[in-house]
């Protein structure tokens, strides 16, 4: 059976050429996809857990993790360098993890703690809190630019 015997072209009134069905015939198979295509698929099947942080930046994390322990240890006595360590901790576990929601958490505690320190004027804070909001930022922009095939795969 070919596709002509299936489809054919009818006139109708007013000569104007119309694609026709015939009914008593059986359908033609769907054709082929072509080559591109089946690439296309196959590689939007990304595994978004196949992404991870790059090693740069959690090596880096680690020796901000390793400062912010030995400044607790060492300098401070503070409740405020206690929680530093634990978020630091956290964080640092989350970039292990490849989890990038408490990272943004991090980046917002943070955030709060630059103001806060801004305003007291705590000038080493500033600096520490500043660099490891542009470290968490970098990470997460990195990560997202690594994971775009999958994020634009999404959308598709």
């Amino acid at each position: 059976m070919t596709t002509n015997e299936y489809y054919n072209v009818v006139i109708n009134p007013d000569d104007t050429p119309v694609l026709g069905i015939n009914e008593a015939v059986e359908r033609p198979p769907p054709l082929p996809l072509p080559e591109h295509e089946l690439e296309q698929i196959h590689r939007r099947n990304i595994d978004i857990r196949s992404v991870q942080i790059r090693s740069v930046y959690k090596c880096i994390h680690f020796i901000m993790l390793f400062t912010t322990i030995m400044y607790t240890i060492m300098v401070s006595d503070n409740y405020q360098s206690l929680m530093d360590t634990f978020m630091s901790a956290i964080s640092y576990v989350s970039v292990l993890e490849n989890k990038i929601d408490i990272l943004k958490i991090h980046t917002f505690y943070l955030s709060a703690c630059f103001t806060l320190a801004s305003y007291n004027l705590y000038f080493e804070y500033i600096g520490y809190y500043f660099v490891y909001s542009i470290l968490n930022m970098c990470t997460a922009v990195h990560l997202s630019l690594d994971r775009r095939d999958y994020y634009i795969s999404q959308l598709i």
